[in-house]
């Protein structure tokens, strides 16, 4: 994975390792596309467990609302 972020998500911080891939502006004959973020792995701090599928699995929202934070840092 290319990026690593440190993600608080209420009183837990999480590191994400992630590729992001900026989306495309809309022209007069193309729709654009939007940013994409592909996570690899997410732990805790001080953690080597990669707890993404465990994440994944249980909580789909979760994982979209760290992927959205993520665009929204790179983006701002």
């Amino acid at each position: 994975m290319e990026n690593i972020a440190t993600i608080e998500v209420g009183d837990v911080s999480l590191i994400v390792e992630y590729n992001y891939e900026q989306g495309e502006e809309m022209e007069f004959d193309y729709p654009g596309s939007p940013s994409e973020v592909t996570m690899g792995g997410i732990y805790l701090i001080d953690s080597k467990i990669n707890i993404y599928e465990l994440l994944e699995r249980s909580s789909y929202k979760f994982i979209t609302e760290i992927e959205d934070l993520i665009i929204e840092n790179h983006e701002e």
